[in-house]
This record gives structure tokens, sequence and C-alpha cells, in this order.
């Protein structure tokens, strides 16, 4: 697998977004993308049951985030049905914060994440980052079941509507 690595000044390391921001947009011909998306947008793969998890159309394997970022992984809008005990798997993310405040993790509009060998961290001392933040949630809660989750070294481990 390849690991993406930035170290950059930006707010966002990484932003995962709403699909009606995207629906237009067609899936590129990268490696790792299977074949039956390549070349089609969102609309045509049509609506998914159950709503839109990240493993959907592809995955989200082994990368990293490290450098001095407001929000390490920034994941809005991934639905999940009542019968869903998975949600969105994250797998083999490490999300290392060289700032000395920021989040590793934020949400929005989500409700339901598998957290597998995902490592987040903060180098800066005594700092001001929480692991994971969620935001606007419309009441609901943010669930991370089936984790293998490590948060290090930040001075809140969940904020927001965690």
């Amino acid at each position: 697998m390849q690991k993406v690595i930035l170290v950059s000044p930006r707010l966002h390391s990484l932003s995962i977004v709403h699909p009606k921001f995207v629906e237009t947009k067609v899936v590129p011909d990268i490696p790792g993308t299977p074949a039956a998306l390549v070349g089609k947008t969102l609309k045509e793969l049509g609506n998914v049951p159950g709503g839109l998890h990240l493993q959907t159309y592809g995955g989200f394997q082994d990368n990293s985030a490290v450098g001095t970022f407001q929000i390490g992984i920034d994941l809005s809008y991934f639905g999940s049905s009542v019968d869903d005990t998975v949600g969105s798997i994250v797998q083999g993310a490490e999300i290392i914060s060289l700032a000395k405040s920021g989040k590793g993790i934020s949400t929005t509009h989500s409700t339901l994440f598998t957290l597998e060998e995902v490592t987040i961290e903060g180098e800066f001392p005594d700092n001001d980052l929480t692991g994971i933040w969620c935001n606007n949630c419309n009441g609901c809660t943010l669930s991370t079941p089936n984790v293998t989750l490590s948060i290090l070294n930040v001075e809140t481990v969940r904020g927001g509507n965690c």
C-alpha cells in the first residue's frame, strides 16, 4: 500500500466530503480504483442502500497525516442504517500532529466509524489537541465500536458531541 505523508501548514490535511459536492466528478483511473468505477460519476453509480461509507467505492487504508494541520482527517456526511454495526472503516491510519492545537479526526453529520489500527498522536509538549472531535450530529453521538485505536499525548481524547 502507498502511504501519503503530508507536511503542510494547510488547515486540513485530508477532507472527505458529502457526495453532493462531487456527484458530477468522474472517478479517475488511478492505481487501486476498481475498474467498474473508472469514468463514472457518483450519480451514475446510483444511491447506496444503508448510506454512504468510506469503503463503498474503495477504501481508506494505510494512510498518514503528519504535519502542522488543524484537522488530520475530516470525515463528514457518512450515513449508516439502524442495523449497521460497522459504519465507515478507517484502517491503518497514522495521524501525527506537530502543532500545539488542532484535532486528529473531526466528524460532521456522521454517526458510526470502525477505526482499525488507527493512531492519533500529538508531538508538541503540553498541547491543546483533541484526538477525535464530533460536530453537528443532530442530537446523536458518534459511535466507534470495533476499534483498535491509540490516542497518545493529546489534551482531550474526545470532544464536541462525542
